[in-house]
């Protein structure tokens, strides 16, 4: 399992986070700047691989390798080639 579906997967099943205020930004070739966001609402589920995100074009499958940063309540959580310390990661028991 990669940091981002770690990550995310603490975020969305443990009850002391609230997925709403999540965020997260992944690697788009058809986005601007290459990059697109989406809220904690829009992200339907967190599968073994990837995760499904509702867009405008409708529903779309995201491996966790395009996954470039990870925010909770407005702060970073996970970045690639970061080695900040996750909130997620610190609560993990």
């Amino acid at each position: 399992m990669i940091a981002q579906h770690k990550i995310l997967e603490k975020l969305f099943m443990d009850s002391q986070f609230r997925w709403l205020d999540v965020t997260v930004w992944y690697a788009d070739r058809q986005a601007v700047g290459d990059t697109a966001r989406v809220s904690g609402k829009d992200i339907i589920n967190i599968g073994a691989e990837y995760m499904e995100v509702h867009t405008q074009w409708g529903n779309n499958s995201i491996p966790y390798s395009r996954v470039i940063r990870i925010a909770y309540e407005n702060k970073l959580v996970w970045e690639y080639g970061a080695k900040a310390k996750s909130k997620a990661q610190e609560k993990k028991g």
